[in-house]
């Protein structure tokens, strides 16, 4: 046997050699090399044969109720995941209350002290002196509509309105503080096709106005402010429609066409509130043309029909400015005079700061 196994090994490695060895040009294979080649490989397998059934050794099956006893063994000692889970599924609404039960014995009355510091921060918050509240505020805020009409000009008072209507109304103004626009519009319109002989027409199309005007449908807003002046003549609200009428315009940057209506609105409505402001828009208008002497003009205008307004500090610092910076209309003197008037007349405006450091400015490097 160990012959023969050793000469098996010596035909292998002669046969593996071969096969490494670069191919050549096949040679003419006759009959009877293949029947010699076909009786070896016949030898060779019979060979390896009875080699594997001397050596391999019997295959042996393990017993089913083995494994089947150390599987349960090993469940008995260790939970499976399912069980786990149930215990902590079990312990979790006992977690909870007891932190439902911690939170509700912190809960102590608030001392006076603590609530009269609450009370004496409010006046604080609603000046703005809390620079918290400051970088709360939206940097887009200055470029949104003018506040008083986003805070609903046309408002009315509620004694006026029946208390059939009273809840309709309140709930279509709720509606626009929340800034839902025009679901406050279609309510005011279904307001009107309910109630149509209502003595508060002229106000809720005013109303529906407002929330085009907020909802930045221009077109639309001014289509509804101009129907108002046409069909309510003895209405309260012209002055203000009219108001509405340029400051859309204004909005949607039609210089023109806004410096019309606010001349408009000082011509037909004299004894209005909103006259002021609009003489002040005027000037800006005619500022943002580049006609600088216009809106010194104007805002002269402001200055001589009310100098205790918050509309004449800002007058007065836009002609500061364009003294200060237009190249047509530069005097530095007149300047500094206008700055020191704003100084001096006016300490608590906002544009007082802003004024010191041109006053400073100004002295140091031209006078």
């Amino acid at each position: 046997m160990p012959k023969k196994i050793f000469c098996i090994g010596l035909f292998l490695l002669f046969i593996s050699s071969c096969l490494a060895l670069p191919k050549r040009e096949s040679l003419p294979v006759t009959k009877e090399t293949k029947e010699e080649k076909k009786d070896d490989l016949k030898e060779v397998i019979a060979k390896e044969e009875k080699i594997k059934e001397v050596e391999l050794p019997p295959l042996t099956f393990k017993d089913e109720s083995t494994e089947k006893e150390a599987k349960e063994k090993v469940k008995e000692e260790t939970p499976t995941a399912k069980e786990e889970t149930k215990t902590i599924v079990e312990k979790l609404p006992e977690v909870k209350k007891e932190e439902k039960i911690e939170e509700k014995k912190e809960e102590k009355p608030i001392p006076e002290e603590l609530k009269k510091e609450k009370i004496e921060k409010k006046p604080l918050q609603e000046k703005g002196l809390l620079k918290k509240e400051e970088k709360i505020l939206p940097q887009k805020a200055q470029k949104e509509p003018s506040s008083e009409a986003l805070k609903m000009i046309g408002s009315v008072p509620e004694t006026i309105i029946p208390p059939e209507q009273l809840d309709r109304y309140k709930f279509a103004k709720d509606l626009y503080k929340r800034n839902l626009y025009p679901a406050a519009a279609k309510e005011m319109q279904k307001f009107l096709t309910d109630f149509p002989q209502t003595k508060i027409r002229d106000a809720i199309s005013f109303f529906i106005g407002e929330c085009y005007f907020a909802n930045k449908e221009y077109d639309a807003a001014i289509t509804e402010f101009n129907k108002i002046i046409k069909n309510f003549s003895e209405s309260e609200f012209l002055d203000k429609c009219q108001l509405m009428v340029a400051e859309t315009y204004k909005e949607k940057k039609d210089i023109d066409n806004s410096l019309l209506e606010y001349l408009r609105l000082i011509n037909l409505y004299s004894k209005s509130p909103y006259c002021l402001e609009a003489q002040l828009e005027v000037g800006n208008a005619y500022r943002e043309k580049k006609d600088y002497k216009q809106a010194l003009v104007e805002y002269d205008k402001v200055l001589e029909k009310d100098r205790k307004s918050k509309e004449s500090s800002t007058a007065l610092y836009y002609i500061a400015e364009i003294y200060d910076y237009a190249y047509e209309a530069r005097d530095y003197i007149k300047a500094l005079s206008a700055y020191k008037k704003i100084v001096e007349h006016y300490p608590k405006s906002e544009w007082t700061e802003k004024a010191k450091k041109r006053i400073k400015y100004l002295e140091e490097n031209y006078f």
